[in-house]
């Protein structure tokens, strides 16, 4: 922060809750009159970060990409596509 940014891209898991996002929004909004342009998606199983078989993470349908952007009305880019 000590470049006192106007914009932030906010990275997200698919595990984090809406809430959890937007308290992180608000905190990079009311800090520093900064603005979250967009959100980076970040789509990645436990198991495939700590290297660990059968280890999931809750595949709730509501997390996904559309539900989040409609929530939050900020643009989401899918970090998995590339």
């Amino acid at each position: 922060m000590g470049c006192e940014p106007q914009a932030s891209i906010l990275c997200i898991n698919e595990w984090d809750d809406i809430g959890y996002i937007r308290r992180c929004i608000n905190y990079l909004e009311s800090f520093n009159e900064n603005k979250v342009i967009a959100l980076a998606y970040y789509k990645k199983k436990l198991y495939e970060l700590w290297d660990r078989n059968n280890m999931s993470i809750c595949e709730n349908t509501h997390n996904n990409i559309t539900a989040i952007e409609n929530e939050v009305g900020i643009h989401i880019y899918d970090m998995d596509k590339g």
